[in-house]
């Protein structure tokens, strides 16, 4: 069987961030779900929204270099904070991108489904790769604008589903 990699993150169980395509045989460089993203270069990961399914998402990236964190409640997220110490913290997304947005390639956005295309543009138009938990839009019109963006942009999206963004589902 053939397994998209590239330039990604891979999580065995979880969130498969794709930052550039490529189609390799499961068995080339993929031992016990280690991210061929890190041996190609992969820089900085950021995360907006690190509630239930962000927490969650984060899991399956476990040493992969996250530098930046980004959530409204931080009461409630204390503990993504306490799991990744050396990551920069924030409350607005928008400054996290205008603070730390050299050091990231790639963005996982899980925060409340309204705010989803807006923050998947934002990222976009700041030249990074998004993982962008579903709903991703709410409207024909916005997903027509997210694609437009990424082509402009030059950058790699997905749309994140439990049922089939992960290895073995």
């Amino acid at each position: 069987a053939l397994m998209l990699v590239g330039l990604c993150v891979v999580g065995t169980f979880g969130v498969t961030m794709v930052l550039s395509q490529l189609y390799l045989p499961r068995h080339v460089g993929m031992a016990s779900g280690l991210s061929v993203g890190l041996a190609m270069g992969l820089g900085g990961i950021a995360a907006v929204g690190l509630g239930d399914m962000g927490k969650e998402n984060l899991k399956h990236i476990t040493g992969h270099n996250v530098v930046a964190l980004a959530d409204v409640d931080w009461g409630f997220v204390t503990p993504v904070f306490e799991t990744y110490p050396d990551a920069a913290r924030y409350v607005d997304y928008r400054r996290m991108f205008d603070e730390r947005g050299d050091g990231i390639d790639g963005v996982i956005i899980a925060t409340p489904d309204h705010t989803h295309a807006l923050i998947t543009l934002a990222a976009m138009e700041r030249g990074l790769h998004v993982y962008t938990q579903k709903p991703l839009t709410w409207s024909i019109w916005e997903a027509r604008q997210l694609q437009k963006a990424a082509e402009r942009y030059n950058v790699v999206t997905q749309m994140g589903n439990q049922g089939k963004s992960s290895d073995g589902v």
